[in-house]
C-alpha cells in the first residue's frame, strides 16, 4: 500500500485496527467477511474512493439482509457459504441471477445453470456498449446538464453549502484526496463539471452519513 502522507496511513491502520478489535465474539464466516471488505477498502479505497462496506453486520442483520427478495440479492462464495451454515432455512432462497445461496459443489453443478445462463446473457448484452464505448461517464443519466440543478443547489443553498464548503466541513471528508474534492466542488460552483458521477457518489454518501447522525 502506498500512502500519501504520514496522516493517512495512520487513518488506515487505525481504522483496520479499530476492525481487528470488533470481531472477535462474531462467528467466523461474518468475522471473515467484515474483516475482507475492511482491508479491500483500506487498500483499493485508496483508488477509488469509494468505501465497499456497510457497518458491521450482526447475525440478525445478516439474516434479514438473505431474506429479501431476489432482485435485491446478489451472491458471492463467501456469502453464500456463511448463508448455508449460519442460515440454512434461507440457504435455497435464489439469487438475482437465479442461483441458490448454497456453496457449489460438483452435485449441485445443475442449480446453477440458471446462474450460468445469466451470465451468458449479461455478457452478450453489454458487447454493444463495449464495442461502441459506452462508459458511464457519457449516459445520458450521468450528463453534467442532467444533474446540474440538484448539485448547484446542493452547493449553494443552506443548510448544504455548509456541509459541502470543502472537504475539511464534510463528514466523510477524511476519506477522500482533500484537494481533489475542493477542486471538484470548486469547478462544479462554477457553473459545470465533467465529474458529475463523482460529485454524486460523494454527495451520497455525505448525506446518507448526516442522516444517520441526524444532522439534517
Amino acid at each position: 500500500m502506498r500512502f500519501p502522507d504520514e496522516d493517512c496511513r495512520k487513518t488506515i491502520f487505525a481504522l483496520a485496527n479499530e476492525a481487528l478489535e470488533d470481531v472477535p465474539d462474531f462467528p467466523v464466516g461474518i468475522k471473515i467477511d467484515h474483516l475482507l471488505r475492511v482491508f479491500q477498502t483500506c487498500s483499493s479505497g485508496l483508488i477509488f474512493k469509494n468505501p465497499r462496506y456497510l457497518p458491521f453486520a450482526t447475525r440478525r442483520m445478516t439474516g434479514t439482509v438473505y431474506s429479501l427478495p431476489p432482485i435485491y440479492k446478489r451472491g458471492g462464495k463467501l456469502t453464500k457459504a456463511c448463508t448455508e451454515v449460519l442460515f440454512p432455512e434461507l440457504a435455497f432462497i435464489k439469487t438475482q441471477k437465479g442461483g441458490p445461496t448454497v456453496r457449489k459443489t460438483l452435485l449441485r453443478t445443475h442449480l446453477f445453470m440458471p446462474e450460468y445462463l445469466a451470465t451468458v446473457k449479461s455478457i452478450a448484452s453489454g458487447a454493444p456498449s463495449r464495442l461502441l464505448k459506452v462508459t458511464e461517464s457519457n449516459k445520458s443519466g450521468f450528463k453534467w446538464n442532467t444533474n446540474a440543478p440538484a448539485i448547484i443547489t446542493l452547493l449553494n443553498r443552506p443548510p448544504y453549502a455548509d456541509w459541502f464548503a470543502s472537504s475539511k466541513s464534510m463528514i466523510t471528508g477524511h476519506l477522500y484526496d482533500g484537494g481533489v474534492v475542493d477542486s471538484l466542488i470548486a469547478d462544479a460552483k462554477g457553473g459545470s463539471s465533467r465529474y458529475a458521477p463523482i460529485l454524486g457518489r460523494i454527495f451520497n454518501q455525505e448525506l446518507a452519513c448526516r442522516w444517520v447522525y441526524r444532522e439534517r
